[in-house]
């Protein structure tokens, strides 16, 4: 679940969503598909990230967990492993956490906004030229998934 977290910036009851439903294909890119959420920019498809695939997340059967005990388990392990609660900028280390780090280390790689945005399903430009604005295929969402890399 933490792995998921961190290669795709889904929030918590999203991710249970992607273990419940499995992975899907089109244009050969494997993705995992949203069809509601918190609000209609989180109804989506996002690409699953290279690392993800290399691990053997394609083989995953799918399962039903409950989002409350991931939660639960992150903080306990964070706790365990003797980590503080909070960083040096005094964010606090929860497992939402690992949704904001994905999507900084998104826009780091010099990934356009509205990618990012289209990527974790939240709402899109202001203004008139929003209207006319369609949703961003997989092909070109792909690689911003890929960008987020944790080990140079």
């Amino acid at each position: 679940m933490i792995l998921l977290a961190i290669y795709s910036g889904a929030r918590r009851g999203e991710i249970v969503k992607f273990l419940k439903d499995g992975i899907k294909e089109e244009q050969g890119i494997n993705y995992f598909e949203l069809k509601e959420g918190k609000s209609p920019n989180a109804v989506r498809k996002i690409p699953v990230h290279e690392q993800l695939i290399k691990a053997g997340i394609l083989n995953l059967k799918p399962v039903v967990v409950d989002a409350k005990p991931i939660t639960d388990y992150a903080n306990k392990l964070r706790d365990e492993l003797k980590i503080p609660k909070n960083d040096v900028d005094d964010n606090k280390r929860v497992f939402h956490a690992f949704r904001h780090t994905f999507i900084t280390k998104s826009v780091s790689k010099s990934n356009t906004i509205q990618l990012v945005q289209e990527l974790v399903g939240h709402s899109k430009l202001i203004g008139q030229t929003a209207v006319y604005v369609h949703k961003i295929s997989l092909v070109d969402l792909q690689p911003v998934v890929d960008s987020v890399i944790y080990s140079d």
